[in-house]
């Protein structure tokens, strides 16, 4: 399986399911889930607010917010 966001190899176990639209490397969440309040209690949501705004989403990488959803 592939990071959504870098493109690295992650390895999941064979009965992992496949999220929609990828799954996120544990590099590319790492900033969110060690240094943010919010992350680190695993109430972030890379899709609202506030972490839409927040300047370790992944998503901003490759996407741009609309106000309402990531856009490629």
């Amino acid at each position: 399986m592939i990071c959504k966001f870098c493109g690295r190899e992650i390895k999941t176990a064979n009965h992992s399911k496949p999220e929609p639209g990828g799954r996120s490397c544990g590099i590319c969440t790492e900033k969110c889930v060690k240094k943010c309040e919010i992350g680190s209690k695993g109430t972030a949501n890379w899709h609202k607010k506030p972490c839409v705004a927040c300047g370790d989403n992944p998503y901003r990488k490759k996407h741009r917010w609309d106000g309402e959803k990531w856009i490629k």
